[in-house]
């Protein structure tokens, strides 16, 4: 690689790993906290009391540690602590004290992953994860350093396995309705920007039904 492009490659990964829209884009906790963040924060004007948003956090994860088996034990308060740090949250004092307000960061993901979600008024959690693969792609793709690869490659394998090991206790359930139409959207969303030639391609099997009981 030429001198020119180990600096922007350099560049590509230090935007990919520090700039804080794409690292809300690519966290495990994306699937959640993005839509927490587009029912709760995106329509306020102004922003709101830190004791309210604290509660609206607790009901979240309380919901993805049952539907998403998310294994996540930090106190809402020091979640929204670490997105302040992230900056994926502004603050501002009251008289009554902390307020939140979303940051320009996170308004920019937010207007990402709609747009790609061709003008849908909701926050896909399967759109999320194939943008989310992509950064890290993006990430290892530009990094030059082997190390930190390797780190993010273990933090997959852990997160994999931990989804293997509830799979094994009986704790990942099956998937809703919901969740396998959305899942469908998604499919159908990134198969209708290829090129029908492709699909021609394909072995047949790949493109029929699974009829297996």
């Amino acid at each position: 690689m030429s001198g020119q492009g180990s600096v922007g490659a350099r560049r590509l990964d230090e935007t990919s790993t520090a700039n804080p829209t794409l690292t809300l884009l690519g966290a495990y906790s994306r699937d959640w906290v993005l839509p927490l963040f587009a029912e709760h924060l995106e329509p306020v004007e102004g922003s709101v009391s830190a004791e309210w948003f604290h509660e609206r956090v607790a009901e979240a994860l309380q919901e993805a540690r049952e539907d998403k088996e998310w294994q996540g034990d930090r106190s809402p308060s020091s979640r929204c602590a670490w997105w302040v740090k992230q900056r994926w949250l502004d603050t501002e004092m009251s008289d009554t004290g902390v307020r939140y307000r979303l940051s320009p960061y996170s308004l920019r993901a937010l207007r990402f992953v709609r747009e790609i979600a061709e003008g849908e008024s909701t926050v896909s959690g399967a759109r999320l994860g194939s943008i989310a693969h992509a950064v890290r792609r993006l990430a290892d793709m530009t990094s030059p350093d082997r190390f930190a690869q390797a780190q993010r490659i273990d933090e997959e394998i852990a997160e994999l396995q931990r989804r293997k090991q509830a799979v094994l206790e009986g704790r990942a359930g099956t998937a809703t309705t919901a969740q396998l139409s959305e899942q469908l959207r998604e499919v159908l969303a990134m198969t209708r920007s290829l090129p029908r030639s492709l699909f021609n391609a394909w072995p047949a099997a790949l493109l029929q039904p699974n009829n297996r009981p």
